[in-house]
């Protein structure tokens, strides 16, 4: 049963209000690297379906490899815990567009519902 537009709009703006939303790669309160909003990724092979892109003057440009996209796993895996989201983007040089965020998130929601 598809969720009531009012309804989704309102649980994805409570979500994102407590969550946050990050571009890039970070460790959330447990350790666990995180995109987006509140998205987990379990481990290094789980990384493989997310959008990702390289950046180019803080700018989205070419899609990322899965390469990349793991490296980038590991190398934010390994750095310290217990900071804001934000501050691991000093580390990053991969980062997700709003919409394909939009789209985790939504279908984060779906999963939910069933």
């Amino acid at each position: 049963m598809p969720l009531n537009p009012t309804v989704k709009t309102t649980v994805s703006r409570k979500l994102e209000e407590y969550e946050g939303r990050y571009n890039h790669l970070y460790l959330d309160t447990k350790g666990k690297v995180t995109v987006g909003i509140g998205h987990m990724i379990p481990n290094r092979v789980a990384i493989a379906p997310i959008t990702m892109y390289n950046t180019n003057n803080g700018q989205p440009s070419t899609s990322a490899t899965l390469a990349k996209k793991q490296t980038e796993y590991d190398r934010i895996l390994k750095q310290k815990r217990n900071y804001r989201a934000g501050w691991y983007k000093q580390f990053c040089t991969l980062m997700m567009k709003d919409v394909d965020i939009d789209i985790q998130r939504d279908k984060h929601i779906k999963s939910l519902l069933q």
